[in-house]
């Protein structure tokens, strides 16, 4: 993004340029959230069978401490999760068990 004159774009823009959607959040998470979404509709529509439950859980609050994130969803036993996919978008230099945020 930066400064617009020198080279940078607009921040809500959603331009596409050169195959590449330029904006805020392009790719952290719509990028990471499309494609968890593409999967569990496939996993839908193949039927696939799993042993256990495939929750989509989608919290908006990461950038403010996750006060009423994961963590306050979980507090309140709405879910009880084994484990979990976070599509944060990274250099894929590496796969990670874990994750850095604030949970």
């Amino acid at each position: 993004m930066g400064n617009e004159k020198n080279g940078g774009f607009p921040p809500f823009s959603g331009e596409i340029k050169n195959g590449y959607i330029l904006g805020r959040g392009a790719s952290d998470m719509k990028g990471g959230l499309a494609g968890i979404i593409s999967v569990m509709e496939l996993l839908a529509e193949l039927e696939v069978e799993l042993n256990g439950t495939l929750t989509l859980t989608l919290v908006p609050d990461e950038e403010t401490g996750g006060k009423f994130g994961i963590g306050w969803i979980m507090m309140q036993g709405i879910i009880k999760p084994d484990a979990c996919i976070v599509a944060e978008p990274t250099g894929l230099t590496f796969i990670d068990i874990g994750q850095r945020g604030a949970l």
